[in-house]
């Protein structure tokens, strides 16, 4: 077995006393430092092996530091990395056997040398055991998606907000624009909390991230989703050529919400008023699968559309610019092509 190993000064002398195990055992060990008693920072070799271990699906990470506890909060920082800080021989046979742990996090000042040496021995002997495990593995992997997803909306709003896309935007509305001119206090700001951009961010970051799928989700009110299509539809927003839609209405379909029914090519956007109030459970089984997901929440139909309009607004013109105009992914975007599906 391949096994990258690392630590940092306090867990030196145990990384290298296990090295040397695995190596007289027949394992390929890779050591990645410290290799000094020099003091350092737990994180960067944590994070070393981690990557090392992402970058490498046919190896294992072994990490040492002081308690064992800081190397695996920053192993488990790496998307893709399921680190186990192990205290005996059982909780490392059942990481492996039931978390599929691909990083083994260990404390020099916890855990004895030969204690240790078990404790690699049964973890790197342990198998993944599969079947129900299964299940929740995926629900791990989604969740990270989800984050994912999350940190580069994020990214997007802070660009949106240092180019001043707001008020951009008010100065040179396209024509189909129609209500720019009139827009309210929040929508004009430039500051990070106008809904109006963070709801283009998330526009953005659906194209960006290859699901150039919208899924709108109406209940009472028909309103809005009505002039999104139009919005959509019309080639002078620019929008349809970045994300295709899909419009579906709550109680005539309430099988829209099941995670095993979509794919991993779009997100959501569920519009919310009065009369119609979000299926918490639906909800929740969408994002635990790891799809993107907005909720519009207002009994005000004419201000959801003047969000809308502005959020699409805001993001066809980004798209269009970082884009050149042509959409990034050759994805089956048109709002024709989802309604067929």
């Amino acid at each position: 077995m391949k096994i990258y190993a690392g630590s940092d000064h306090a867990g030196l002398a145990l990384k290298d006393s296990l090295c040397a195990a695995l190596t007289a055992g027949g394992h390929e060990v890779i050591d990645l430092g410290t290799k000094s008693e020099d003091v350092t920072d737990y994180p960067d070799w944590a994070a070393r092996v981690a990557r090392a271990v992402r970058g490498d699906a046919t190896a294992k990470g072994l990490i040492v530091c002081g308690s064992g506890v800081g190397v695996s909060i920053v192993a488990n920082k790496i998307p893709g990395i399921r680190a186990v800080d192990a205290w005996n021989v059982e909780s490392a046979r059942l990481s492996r056997e039931h978390n599929d742990a691909n990083v083994l996090c260990l404390g020099q000042r916890m855990v004895p040398d030969a204690e240790a040496k078990a404790i690699v021995e049964a973890w790197i002997g342990a198998s993944f055991e599969g079947g129900r495990h299964v299940r929740r593995l995926v629900k791990i992997a989604a969740l990270e998606r989800a984050e994912g997803f999350e940190v580069a909306t994020r990214r997007e709003l802070e660009a949106l907000v240092k180019s001043r896309a707001a008020s951009r935007l008010v100065a040179t509305a396209p024509t189909w624009f129609t209500n720019a001119r009139a827009l309210p206090a929040p929508l004009r700001s430039d500051a990070g909390d106008n809904p109006g951009l963070a709801l283009a961010a998330f526009f953005i970051t659906l194209e960006r991230l290859g699901r150039p799928k919208l899924m709108l989700v109406v209940g009472a009110s028909a309103t809005a989703a009505t002039r999104v299509r139009q919005l959509f539809d019309d080639p002078a927003t620019g929008i349809g050529k970045f994300l295709g839609l899909e419009i579906v209405e709550a109680k005539a379909d309430p099988g829209w919400s099941d995670p095993e029914r979509h794919q991993d090519d779009r997100g959501f956007l569920v519009l919310v008023d009065g009369k119609s109030p979000p299926d918490v459970r639906a909800i929740d089984g969408l994002l635990m699968a790891g799809h993107p997901l907005v909720e519009l929440a207002g009994d005000d139909v004419d201000a959801t559309v003047v969000r809308l309009e502005f959020a699409i607004a805001a993001a066809a013109s980004k798209l269009s610019v970082s884009s050149g105009g042509a959409p990034s992914r050759a994805a089956s975007g048109s709002a024709e092509s989802l309604s067929k599906e």
